[in-house]
């Protein structure tokens, strides 16, 4: 995966593929990344709170699910 503005490029071993980060809430520019036990991937964002990204689909935590900032 490479981070920065306008989302996420996911490799698979051939093919790169364009993965946007604002799918619901979120906003495009990542700041950090982390990959969790489960294999989900985290996403820090500025000003758009922090993703989970499970392979499939997005979930979107922000100040509205209790972060102190939404700039990670």
């Amino acid at each position: 995966m490479v981070l920065g503005g306008g989302g996420i490029s996911k490799y698979n071993q051939q093919l790169f593929s364009h993965i946007p980060l604002n799918e619901g809430h979120s906003k495009n520019y990542i700041t950090c990344i982390a990959e969790d036990k489960a294999r989900n991937f985290w996403f820090g964002t500025w000003g758009g709170g922090i993703s989970k990204y499970n392979n499939h689909t997005f979930t979107h935590f922000t100040e509205k699910e209790g972060l102190i900032s939404n700039s990670v």
